[in-house]
């Protein structure tokens, strides 16, 4: 089979493509911003001169930067780790594009991961940005909520997860261990659970 772009319904954006031995390729640098998605017709012919003819949209793909919350407690230093979907399962970097208004941020060892520095600011944001190759994505936000533990509100019923770090058994009876701290944020309220302990029954 040969190809080849041909004008028709669908043709709109064929200037901005080329093809070279069955391959398509981009003829100019796209911008996710100002244009998305790109419409072309394509011709095959096989070597008996028969030939169809179809038009196909392309959509521009960009690795893709996670919005989210964190929380943590006024004063503490705590680990931030941004969060990022590759397009094609490439490596990601990330970039700061946008500083926190309050607190400091700089980068830890491993990529992706920062050192937040809080300050009294009860809520802080900042911005960055995930690249991937030449690619890059847009900007997402990242909302940090700092609390005093001392003026937390009573927890709810429906409270988060807890991890149980051991369980013993000795006979009929069982001894739960320490269980670890818990910190949450649920309708932008924060909420931390200490350490317990449970003995035998």
């Amino acid at each position: 089979f040969t190809y080849q772009l041909v004008s028709g319904v669908g043709s709109t954006d064929n200037s901005s493509f080329r093809i070279e031995n069955g391959v398509l390729y981009a003829a100019t640098t796209f911008n996710y911003k100002t244009k998305n998605s790109y419409s072309i017709r394509v011709k095959s012919t096989d070597n008996t001169g028969l030939s169809v003819e179809n038009a196909i949209l392309l959509n521009v793909v960009l690795p893709t930067a996670v919005s989210f919350e964190i929380s943590g407690i006024i004063g503490n230093d705590f680990r931030i780790e941004l969060k990022g979907q590759s397009v094609n399962g490439g490596s990601l970097s990330f970039e700061i594009t946008r500083q926190p208004t309050s607190g400091s941020l700089l980068p830890s060892n491993s990529n992706g991961v920062y050192v937040y520095t809080s300050t009294n600011i009860t809520t802080d944001t900042f911005q960055y940005v995930v690249r991937e190759g030449s690619m890059t994505s847009l900007p997402a936000t990242v909302i940090v909520y700092k609390y005093n533990p001392n003026t937390v509100a009573n927890i709810p019923k429906n409270m988060g997860t807890m991890q149980f770090n051991s369980i013993s058994v000795i006979g009929t009876n069982w001894f739960l261990g320490t269980i670890s701290t818990d910190s949450f944020i649920q309708g932008q309220s924060y909420y931390q659970i200490g350490n317990m302990t449970f003995g035998t029954l």
